[in-house]
C-alpha cells in the first residue's frame, strides 16, 4: 500500500498568514501538537528556529493554537514538488516563511530507505 503524505501549512491565528510549510504521514491534529511542543531544532539557522520557537511559545502563553491546513495530498512521487510549490508560492506572494525553506527530500529518503 502506497504511503499518503500531507502537505501543510500552519497558520498564524492573530494575523491569518501562513508562516510555515511541511509534510506529514500523521493526521494534523497530532504534528500540531508535535510543532507545539517543540523547543526547537538547531538546523544551521538558529535565528529562525527561535523565532518559530518564540511565537510558539508567545501561542502557548496566550492558551491559542496555531491552524495547521491541509494544502495537498501527494504520494512519494509528487511529495517534494508539491511541498516546494506551496513554499515558493507563499514567499513569492509576499509572506514570510519562519522556516529554513524546504529541505528534505522525501522520495530520496524513502526509496534510499528501500535499498537496504
Amino acid at each position: 500500500m502506497a504511503k499518503i503524505y500531507i502537505v501543510y501549512c500552519l497558520i498564524n491565528p492573530r494575523t491569518n498568514t501562513p508562516y510555515y510549510v511541511g509534510v506529514t504521514m500523521n493526521r494534523l491534529q497530532a504534528r500540531l501538537s508535535l510543532h507545539m511542543c517543540q523547543q526547537g531544532r538547531s538546523l544551521g539557522n538558529t535565528t529562525v528556529c527561535d523565532r518559530r520557537k518564540d511565537l510558539h511559545n508567545t501561542f502557548r502563553h496566550d492558551g491559542i493554537k496555531p491552524v495547521i491546513k491541509a494544502l495537498a495530498v501527494a504520494d512519494i512521487h509528487t511529495v517534494d514538488f508539491l511541498e516546494h510549490h506551496y513554499y515558493n508560492h507563499f514567499i513569492n506572494i509576499g509572506h514570510e516563511l519562519l522556516q529554513l525553506g524546504t529541505r528534505f527530500n522525501y522520495s530520496k529518503h524513502i526509496l534510499n530507505r528501500r535499498s537496504f
